[in-house]
């Protein structure tokens, strides 16, 4: 039998809850000035699912990629022709 790996999480106010159903197809910490900006932070540190699998077990695609209730920046879908795995 074949484990597969299982990652979930969600925004700060919880209206959000997700899972990935896969190993992630790779982990960023970034620096530049669009991801500074994007977090308020110096770095931001990231991970890139397959969408295939990932899920929403709480909220709707309507609330993302920011959830207004808090403020949460969750989601960004890369481009398949600007991302090479």
């Amino acid at each position: 039998m074949v484990d597969t790996a299982k990652f979930e999480g969600g925004c700060l106010c919880g209206a959000v809850r997700y899972r990935a159903i896969a190993a992630p197809i790779r982990a960023v910490i970034c620096h530049c000035s669009m991801c500074r900006k994007h977090s308020g932070a110096p770095v931001l540190a990231f991970v890139h699912f397959p969408i295939d699998f990932l899920h929403l077990d709480q909220g709707t695609t309507d609330t993302i990629p920011i959830i207004e209730i808090c403020g949460t920046r969750l989601l960004l879908e890369v481009w398949k022709h600007a991302y090479h795995a």
